[in-house]
């Protein structure tokens, strides 16, 4: 069906439409029709901010969420300039300040 080619030079892409009919055998000249896509789904992420409200932390747990989140993110480049790939950092504190809450949230 060379009508219904649509070609779109660039250095990657390349998009070919063939029409919607597909033939089912090679021997036989019968075509099947497929049905055109018309929708889509999309997966939506939670945010940082998202997860600090779910997991309800405090404002010292979100400033520890918010460096070990973007030492993952790779955003500490853009600051030091260098490239570790390790985070050492300590969590301390009592019983019931929050500790495996802010775990939780990381993971």
């Amino acid at each position: 069906m060379g009508e219904d080619i649509l070609e779109v030079r660039d250095d990657e892409t390349w998009i070919e439409i063939v029409g919607i009919e597909i033939p089912t055998s090679l021997i036989k000249t019968k075509v099947a029709t497929v049905p055109s896509v018309t929708a889509t789904n999309a997966i939506l992420f939670p945010t940082k901010q998202d997860i600090v409200k779910q997991f309800t932390l405090n404002i010292q747990q979100k400033y520890a969420f918010m460096i070990v989140t973007s030492h993952l993110d790779g955003e500490h480049y853009t600051y030091t300039g260098t490239i570790d790939n390790q985070l050492l950092m300590c969590i301390p504190g009592s019983g019931g300040t929050g500790k495996s809450q802010l775990i939780r949230a990381i993971t």
